[in-house]
């Protein structure tokens, strides 16, 4: 019992997390090309002006990275209310009005058939929503974040979650405890509050992941949480379903083996007690260079930087508030 005090105490728990930070600095990996970052930087701020952006550009970005062959396009930013730009509900109630009003205007009339042609494209133009959604269901391949609150739950939830959230769960028969973890509270982290994607952008994701993270006391985060647990079900993260999505896998081909490892396909990933992966650390390329390319996305919206230099690429748009040391 005193041993088992001593190893759960603050002052092992911060040696060992010293120990882990040491060690990884100490470590250097080799990140690969397969993955780019097209970052939503202070040069787009200036040329396309302050965040946040109408969802056509993002909706052009990802038609542009699906021309060029992206493997996998991830969107890490929470989509979980509509955007609305304030002139599109006058266009409706205008288009509205027209066709309601059609037959007194005159049907035939070149003028009024041009007018409701504008009132059309008017409100197309405005509804970037749609936009985005059409542009996420040509590409195919878009991996849509979801928030989901890190918690106990002590009942159950008010309203089950949509089809396009519940599809990306992990199968009950992909479950498996060997070592008893069930019992042992070997699980992944519990959550009691779930944020979809708005229906029309969640229904034209391909995937749809979790993006939570689990810092430890010190405020530091040196793992990742591969899976979350919702109300009995366990949910995969964004970074593991960008890795299905670019192995053309989803949330049936991963398999748990609780408190030990995560299978994507034929791939072993081994994990702490609850599900979790120890990242490695990137560190710069010769010359000072970052370990993953990451690119301007007004360079790559202007067109400055060509989309065939994404083919067979997973693909990260980013928010503004994020920078290099996310990816370290």
């Amino acid at each position: 019992t005193i041993t088992a005090a001593i190893a759960s105490s603050p002052l092992i728990e911060n040696l060992e997390r010293n120990a882990y930070d040491l060690g990884v600095k100490s470590s250097n990996h080799n990140a690969g090309d397969k993955v780019a970052v097209i970052a939503i930087d202070d040069e787009s701020i200036e040329n396309i002006g302050r965040w946040p952006w109408p969802r056509s550009y993002l909706a052009q970005m990802i038609a542009g990275l699906n021309q060029g062959g992206a493997k996998a396009i991830g969107v890490p930013i929470f989509l979980s209310e509509p955007q609305i730009d304030a002139g599109l509900k006058s266009i409706r109630d205008l288009n509205d009005y027209y066709n309601q009003n059609l037959s007194q205007l005159g049907e035939n009339n070149t003028v009024v058939g041009e007018l409701g042609m504008k009132l059309a494209e008017a409100e197309s133009n405005l509804n970037t929503d749609q936009q985005l959604a059409d542009s996420m269901a040509a590409a195919k391949n878009v991996v849509l974040p979801m928030q989901f609150m890190l918690g106990q739950m002590d009942g159950r939830p008010d309203t089950a979650l949509p089809n396009y959230v519940t599809r990306n769960k992990i199968p009950d028969e992909n479950i498996h405890d060997d070592i008893d973890a069930t019992s042992r509270n070997m699980l992944p982290p519990e959550t009691n509050l779930a944020v979809p994607p708005i229906s029309l952008l969640g229904e034209s994701a391909s995937l749809v992941g979790h993006l939570s993270i689990n810092p430890d006391s010190d405020g530091g985060v040196r793992s990742e949480p591969l899976l979350v647990s919702y109300d009995g079900a366990f949910y995969p993260s964004l970074s593991l379903m960008l890795a299905a999505r670019s192995l053309n896998l989803d949330a049936k081909d991963i398999k748990v083996n609780l408190g030990q490892s995560v299978q994507l396909g034929k791939i072993n990933i081994k994990t702490d007690a609850f599900s979790q992966m120890r990242p490695f650390y990137y560190g710069n390329l010769e010359g000072d260079n970052p370990p993953f390319r990451i690119d301007s996305f007004y360079d790559v919206v202007s067109g400055k930087i060509p989309v065939e230099k994404y083919k067979d690429k997973i693909d990260l748009n980013i928010d503004y508030s994020m920078n290099e040391e996310n990816f370290k």
